[in-house]
Formats: C-alpha cells, structure tokens, sequence
C-alpha cells in the first residue's frame, strides 16, 4: 500500500486543480472533501490545525486527547502508548517491509518502526519512493509531500490562487510517477495495491493553526484493488488513515490501541 501525504491540502484547492493522477486514485476508490482536520471541535480532542499534531493524528490514528501534541516540535507526544501505525503493523507481522519518506524531517519524531526512513525535497523523497516501489517488496511506503504548504504559505492557502493551485498540480504529477512505479512491478498482475492521499491541514490566507473552514476541510481518498468505489458527503477525521491501511492488509485493529473511526473505504462491499 502507499500513503501519500499532501500538506497543507484544501479540498477545494484540489477541486480547482488539474490532477489526472490523483483523479485515477479517486475513481477506483472511495473519495470525500469533507474529511476533516483538527478534532472535533468544543471536545477533548480539538487541536491546532498545525503539522505537529495533524500529522501525529493521522499517523497515530488519535487526536491530541490522546498523542498530547499541540505543536510542530511534538512536544509531549506520548509514543509509547500511541505510536505510528508502522509498529503496530510490524507487531502483528514482524516481516513486514515499511518505508517512509519525509519531506518534512520533524516527522521523524514520530519515530516509526520502519526499514527505510529517508528525507529530502518533494523530488528527492518520490524518486526514492518509486525506488522503493519498483525494485523491492515493501508493505506499506509513506511519502510526506511539502511543498503545496509551502506554497499556501508563501503565496494563499486558495482555490483561486496561481501558486498555490500549480503547486497542487506538480504534486499530482509526482503521484503519477509513483503510480507508474508500481504498475511497472513485474508481479503487479499478482498482487493488490492501494493509494491513500490525505492532509494533515487546509489553510486560510497563509496561514493555518485555527478551527475555520478553510484549515478544518481536508480530502481524504484510497483507490485501488478492492476498495470499495463511493463519494461521501461527510468525511471522517484524517486519524482514520491507520485502521484504513491495516484493514486492507488484512490486519485485525486492537480495541487497545484506541485509534478513533473506522477504515474508510474498506473493505469492499
């Protein structure tokens, strides 16, 4: 399975933008733009529209009530209860192969369990990535995406912006690339793959951190072999990604683990 991990995503920056590559994930898959970032507000589990904990919900499969992080340095991040979903998997199947690629280094403070953890810029980690894909036997690759927050933060977190929209774009094409990677496997006739695309924040001018719109509204999509193909109006929380991934590998989900929502997508109907 790959994970792909767009920051500083919008929906509707995603709707304005020409994206045949994440179009394919979303056609053969389920799909919302109303997932949504930041807990739920006026709860325990409400937290800043920020890297640090948008990450660690949607890496960790809980909100800050539980991983404790309200900022981008992760301060308080409780790792040992909730820890990225790759140790999880790596606990129920100690062969697994999992690989991350980070744009964004702070990510490494999650400290996933995995055996390949690189980083780079947007080009360097999705070249390491179709790498990855290509040439070896991986069970789930995660690329961290950075630069369309980049762009929402030097330009406008907006549909109707240039910068921010062509950024959504150059993205697009870099899933195709990973896309082809593994289409390209010569055992691809064999196996079943998925793609999850999802955010950690939207945006709103060039910045984010609030509980608007704007910075709340996220998309979430997973495509692939077996996935049951839906547009749902209301989406789930973005801590949905790690009972999404063990639930098409196959894995059961421990009630001990706490992780908040159901797979999405999944399984097929």
């Amino acid at each position: 399975m790959l994970v792909v991990g767009i920051d500083g995503l919008r929906s509707d920056g995603l709707e304005a933008a020409d994206t045949p590559n994440i179009d394919v994930v979303a056609a053969n898959g389920a799909t919302t733009m109303y997932a949504f970032a930041g807990g739920v507000q006026g709860t325990e589990t409400e937290q800043p529209t920020l890297s640090g904990p948008g990450w660690a919900s949607a890496l960790t499969g809980v909100w800050t009530d539980k991983h404790s992080v309200t900022d981008n340095e992760f301060s308080g991040l409780d790792i040992e209860k909730y820890p990225h979903f790759f140790q999880r998997i790596r606990e129920v199947d100690p062969e697994a192969r999992l690989s991350s690629f980070v744009h964004w280094i702070p990510l490494r403070t999650l400290a996933a369990d995995g055996d390949v953890d690189e980083v780079g810029d947007d080009r360097r980690v999705t070249d390491l990535a179709a790498t990855e894909l290509a040439t070896q036997d991986p069970t789930v690759v995660f690329v961290h995406l950075d630069d369309v927050d980049a762009a929402g933060h030097s330009s406008e977190y907006s549909p109707t912006e240039p910068t921010y929209v062509a950024a959504i774009e150059t993205v697009d094409g870099l899933i195709g690339e990973l896309s082809a990677a593994i289409d390209g496997r010569p055992t691809r006739g064999e196996e079943c793959w998925a793609t999850v695309v999802v955010t950690d924040h939207g945006g709103i001018g060039n910045l984010h951190g609030g509980q608007t719109p704007e910075e709340r509204r996220v998309p979430l999509i997973i495509g692939g072999d077996g996935v049951r193909t839906s547009v749902v109006d209301k989406g789930p929380g973005i801590t949905v990604v790690p009972s999404t991934v063990t639930a098409y590998l196959g894995i059961e989900i421990d009630p001990e683990w706490g992780w908040e929502g159901e797979p999405f997508g999944i399984p097929p109907e």
